[in-house]
């Protein structure tokens, strides 16, 4: 059964919030990195091996995430 919860956007800040976090995530390649990112931290070179690609394009994408306030950097 699914559900709703209910108001968890009450201002028009919280709907363009939500929103770009959902843009950041609506790219192929960054979902697939906050899928990484579910088994724990790990490094962009790391991140860039797990998915084939190069460290150039992973840290753009993580530049992306971490402006929606959706990974953090350590």
């Amino acid at each position: 059964k699914a559900t709703f919860r209910r108001g968890a956007m009450k201002s028009e800040y919280d709907y363009r919030v939500c929103a770009a976090r959902l843009r950041a995530i609506a790219d192929p390649d960054r979902l697939r990195i906050v899928n990484c990112l579910l088994n724990g931290p790990m490094t962009v070179s790391s991140l860039a091996e797990a998915m084939r690609t190069t460290i150039f394009k992973v840290s753009h994408h993580l530049g992306v995430l971490r402006n929606a306030k959706i990974v953090k950097s350590r």
